[in-house]
């Protein structure tokens, strides 16, 4: 069945233009329309929870495919609930990603179950859980900084109410805010500032942001840097939050004990362009992060990771990129075929001994 088939907003206005002839009154919906609707969703509910039709259901419904007074309505948003519930603790980026809507600037499910809104019915517990799904590794796949941007415009207010009470991850996005330069407006930043200061875990997240940039910001130090193989992440943690790393743009952390966890240390590096991670426990969590920060690579060496397909498909997003290592990953041919197409022609591959060899 093709999606438009089920666009009730689409058939709605029709039934309105065909009222129109009979009456010079507004047409508006009626408690019949929505008790339809209502049984529309209640299928559709059913319907989701068959596994492969999961993607499809949420699919058709991310354009909110209803009348403006559907979506209006406290007792038919009320009715919707239990299914954007399940669709946003669904484990599929591709089902979670449609909870904000296709075109830039339009609201979806997000914003008609945001604190901000006055339909809200559960102190932003629906909204909180939205955001978190949505901060996913990988499920902005490079658009993280695009999808902070539309937070800090949209949602601001709601972050910081519920990081007033207590949220660690909407302290975490207001950090975030801060740290990538993105709140322009002086009120608003005030407004963050206070707000962080506002729980003891807001103070030490807003503590070490403040000194995060001091060591981030300074120009003074080297341009690379090499790990001893034995150190630990502990190790880089203390290195990179303390003297002059501004400069830094290589910096080889081959066979030390590397994990997904020193993507947010790393992070920070803005001038970083050339990355080692040969024969390291970095895995594909790791990766997705990486896609999702701010760096600029223009070398990533994967050499004997734990990287698959998984999160290899998301590098599509490093444009600027100019050689990358996947020799003895978890790279099929597929992937790397995406992955060619997705990056510039001038990129340097090793995929020696891979199933794209």
């Amino acid at each position: 069945m093709q999606s438009r088939d089920l666009n009730l907003k689409e058939t709605h206005d029709q039934h309105k233009k065909r009222a129109t002839r009979f009456s010079d009154d507004k047409p508006t919906t009626s408690e019949y329309d929505i008790a339809s609707m209502k049984l529309f969703v209640l299928i559709l509910d059913q319907i989701f929870q068959i596994e492969d039709w999961g993607p499809g259901v949420a699919g058709l419904l991310q354009p909110l495919p209803f009348p403006e007074e559907a979506l209006r309505n406290r007792d038919f948003i009320r009715s919707m609930y239990p299914l954007i519930e399940r669709i946003t603790h669904d484990p599929r980026d591709v089902v979670v990603q449609t909870l904000l809507h296709l075109r830039d600037g339009k609201d979806g499910w997000l914003q008609i179950y945001s604190l901000n809104s006055t339909l809200c019915e559960d102190d932003g517990r629906l909204f909180l859980s939205m955001v978190t799904e949505l901060s996913r590794p990988g499920v902005q796949s490079g658009k993280r900084k695009k999808f902070l941007s539309m937070l800090l415009s949209s949602q601001l207010q709601a972050i910081i109410t519920l990081a007033v009470r207590g949220s660690e991850i909407m302290i975490q996005l207001l950090s975030e805010f801060l740290e990538l330069d993105i709140v322009s407006d002086k009120q608003s930043q005030l407004q963050i500032f206070s707000a962080m200061r506002c729980t003891a875990s807001g103070r030490k997240v807003y503590e070490e942001l403040c000194s995060r940039r001091e060591v981030n910001e300074q120009m003074t130090g080297p341009t690379e840097f090499r790990m001893s193989p034995n150190s630990t992440f502990h190790d880089l943690e203390v290195l990179l939050g303390s003297g002059s790393w501004g400069n830094l743009e290589r910096l080889d952390l081959s066979f030390m004990q590397a994990t997904q966890a020193i993507v947010p240390t790393i992070s920070k590096l803005r001038n970083l362009k050339h990355l080692d991670l040969r024969f390291t426990d970095f895995n594909d969590e790791g990766l997705k992060n990486l896609c999702d920060s701010n760096l600029n690579l223009e070398t990533l060496n994967l050499c004997e990771t734990q990287v698959t397909d998984d999160g290899i498909q998301h590098l599509g997003v490093m444009t600027k990129l100019k050689y990358l290592n996947l020799n003895s990953t978890g790279i099929t041919a597929q992937v790397f075929t995406n992955l060619k197409e997705s990056l510039s022609p001038d990129v340097h591959y090793d995929v020696t001994y891979t199933d794209a060899w």
